[in-house]
């Protein structure tokens, strides 16, 4: 009899422990968090009255800590850089024995504006009003960079597919120019492009009257010229070129140039006259 007494009463204490066990108590904060494009480390507040665990759903999200005891605890994530047109979201879940809460994990989308003919963009030297077409996933501004002002914004419009329109004056200089388009979403720089217009054409003319004649040597950046022999033959410039002639008499050689800074001839034998005005 006594031992069923005891067995009562040690049953009791059993289920008089169990009842008085508290249940599961889990907060996480912020519910939410939004992460700028670029990434980085996001601190969550845990407050739990157990152990608890964490895991998230996406590998762009890693989470630091996985794991913390009872009371406030921070829990430490990671997210990586969002280099997609398009804002993400992911999940972290907490679990505090039958307790659970999942916060919510918002990346912003890398603002990008991307032209569709390339980073760099080549004019001739007439003025001209030109459209450049721009693939984009934000509103942006455009702004020229340049110590001149020959080149200009005229508007913007349309979004996913812009169209930006610039007006360049005449480039009355013989000399290539060339200015940044500079493009900026929310004050910060998201792209550029570069602008170049050639100069004004250069010519000069050699009269000469040799059996085979040296061209003259040209020097100049991203310097290109054409050669007519004044026999009716023509030839893309190219240094040390030397053409020969059937026919006694003068000969007219005229080079067409863009980009040369300068011409020199140390041989001047058998040269009748030169002309360098338009160049």
């Amino acid at each position: 009899m006594k031992k069923i007494i005891v067995i009562g009463a040690l049953w009791a204490v059993l289920t008089m422990s169990v009842s008085c066990k508290k249940a599961p108590s889990l907060t996480v904060s912020p519910a939410t968090c939004e992460v700028s494009s670029d990434g980085g480390t996001v601190q969550l507040t845990v407050n739990a009255n157990y152990s608890w665990s964490a895991e998230s759903d996406t590998d762009w999200i890693r989470v630091v800590t996985k794991s913390g005891e009872a009371d406030q605890t921070v829990l430490s994530i990671v997210v990586s850089g969002n280099t997609l047109p398009d804002a993400r979201e992911g999940s972290v879940t907490v679990t505090c024995e039958s307790a659970v809460q999942t916060v919510k994990v918002v990346q912003r989308l890398k603002p990008m504006v991307i032209p569709v003919e390339g980073k760099e963009i080549s004019f001739g030297c007439e003025s001209q009003i030109a459209e450049i077409e721009i693939s984009t996933n934000v509103d942006f501004e455009v702004e020229v960079n340049s110590s001149e002002s020959w080149l200009k914004v005229l508007s913007t419009k349309g979004m996913r597919t812009a169209k930006v329109t610039l007006s360049l004056e005449e480039n009355e200089t013989y000399s290539l120019r060339e200015a940044t388009l500079r493009f900026t979403c929310d004050g910060a720089a998201v792209s550029e492009i570069y602008v170049m217009q050639a100069g004004r054409p250069q010519s000069f003319t050699v009269v000469h009257d040799l059996a085979r004649f040296k061209v003259p040597e040209l020097l100049g950046f991203g310097m290109s010229a054409t050669v007519f022999w004044g026999d009716g033959s023509s030839e893309v410039y190219d240094n040390g070129l030397i053409h020969s002639y059937t026919g006694d008499g003068l000969h007219e050689v005229r080079v067409e140039a863009t980009q040369a800074a300068s011409v020199s001839m140390p041989d001047m034998v058998g040269v009748k006259k030169v002309d360098l005005t338009s160049f």
